[in-house]
């Protein structure tokens, strides 16, 4: 697009004409791409694209796309997938800031666009974005879908400090019939404590397993973490 020339002949401009400034680049590609003109998709496609590897000022320019009411659903879809493909350390202060929206329902707010950031955040391994996510996967308005890239993104970043709070959560809500649906967050969960806890976990997950209460799909996981890890075990052995 910066590329572009034009071959005008002879033609010499009139005295005194005056000459239009050219659009800034980020504003051009932010208006192509809100082009409420839906004959040219490629071209929407492509100015998102641009605006991505532009990063800095074009992430902005991304994720005012995807919170945006007013953006097609094909335009926030496209601009998650560009953030989440170029993950852009620069963009980690605007990246928090929108976890950090706060819940009120008088003036309409919540976090915003909470599955991508999570998972942008856990590409770059942000560390500082670890609270933020323990908030997050903790509040009672956060929905299922939420708290599973949440998961996923403290898994991550790897910190040992999600540890305590795994334990925690999977001690509240092992019973809770609003995983039943999708176990998922759970599941992950007492993964980590399998692999990143020491003995205090380990008695937690047989609790978890022995406790009638446990939803049946956590159960029967934790139970093949343990099964497996005594297969791999005796094999270590006998070899």
């Amino acid at each position: 697009m910066r590329g572009v020339t034009l071959d005008l002949g002879s033609m010499k401009p009139e005295a005194g004409a005056e000459v239009e400034s050219p659009m800034p680049l980020l504003d051009a590609l932010t208006a192509i791409a809100n082009d409420p003109d839906s004959r040219f998709p490629l071209a929407k496609r492509l100015a998102i694209d641009a605006l991505a590897v532009v990063g800095g000022a074009g992430v902005g320019r991304l994720i005012k796309m995807l919170t945006d009411p007013e953006s097609s659903p094909e335009l926030r879809e496209k601009a998650a997938k560009d953030l989440v493909a170029r993950p852009d350390p620069k963009g980690v202060p605007l990246y928090l800031s929108l976890l950090q929206q706060p819940y009120d329902y008088i003036k309409g707010t919540r976090p915003q666009a909470v599955e991508v950031m999570a998972e942008v955040l856990g590409l770059l391994k942000s560390a500082e974005a670890v609270p933020i996510l323990l908030q997050l996967m903790v509040h009672p308005q956060t929905s299922i879908k939420e708290l599973v890239a949440i998961t996923d993104a403290l898994l991550a970043i790897g910190d040992k400090s999600i540890i305590r709070p795994f334990r925690e959560f999977l001690l509240a809500y092992r019973a809770d019939p609003a995983f039943a649906q999708d176990i998922h967050a759970l599941q992950k969960m007492a993964k980590a404590l399998f692999q990143l806890g020491g003995p205090a976990e380990r008695q937690v997950l047989t609790f978890l397993a022995e406790d009638s209460r446990t939803l049946p799909r956590l159960q029967e996981y934790i139970l093949r973490l343990f099964d497996e890890n005594r297969k791999n075990a005796a094999s270590t052995a006998t070899h």
